[in-house]
């Protein structure tokens, strides 16, 4: 859920380990708004199933990657480093992930795994070299179109060029992989998620920007 800047330019704020359940709870207000992720959970468990699911992903980039926040408190970004974008059974526990089906129950847990293995099989195609992975952003729907997200987003790009790096995310919103396009991203793959044809999933990368006096390279590593 993206924006475009008309306002001031917001601070960015690195969240640390105690910033989790609020991290938690923002995320989980911004995308009760509409599918697709609503659509994996049963309508009277919603809240609380969506709320577990987001705070294993920020529990995941606090551990692997690492999260923002305007100094508002308006926007969320989860990025996870290079050599740390594929989750490891370790990776997994830490973050709560394998009381999925406790929380979630059978149907759910299972629309959810379907979900992550359309995801990362895209992800492993599209970005198979060293990469940084802007894996979830949220902005509150009130400050949409104030730069909120361009501002979380260009923050880390302006380091990661530095590195000559790629980045590869994904989003389901048309409307997000034009504004992500304005950012250098082009879009790598589109597929709809198996089950759902009108929903689609784009993949989308950044190449590197090639470092003072080189070139960068999209070559596997």
């Amino acid at each position: 859920m993206l924006d475009t800047p008309t306002a001031r330019i917001p601070l960015i704020q690195r969240l640390e380990k105690n910033d989790l359940d609020w991290a938690a709870d923002f995320l989980t207000n911004v995308f009760l708004l509409g599918p697709p992720i609503t659509k994996l959970f049963a309508p009277r468990h919603l809240p609380r199933q969506l709320r577990y699911f987001m705070r294993c992903n920020a529990a995941l980039a606090l551990n692997s990657g690492e999260c923002f926040a305007t100094d508002a408190r308006d926007g969320v970004a989860l990025w996870l480093r290079p050599g740390r974008t594929s989750m490891t059974l370790r990776d997994m526990w830490q973050a709560g992930m394998f009381r999925a089906p406790l929380e979630y129950g059978l149907l759910a847990t299972l629309k959810v795994l379907g979900f992550a293995y359309h995801v990362d099989a895209m992800h492993k195609r599209c970005a198979p070299m060293p990469h940084y992975y802007l894996f979830l952003i949220g902005v509150d729907p009130q400050q949409q179109r104030q730069g909120v997200s361009t501002a979380l987003v260009n923050d880390m790009l302006a380091r990661i060029d530095a590195e000559g790096l790629p980045v590869f995310l994904e989003t389901q919103s048309r409307g997000n992989v034009e504004i992500y396009e304005k950012l250098g991203f082009v879009v790598v793959e589109k597929r709809p998620f198996p089950g759902a044809a009108t929903v689609y999933n784009w993949g989308m990368l950044r190449p590197p920007r090639a470092p003072r006096g080189g070139k960068a390279s999209l070559s596997p590593g």
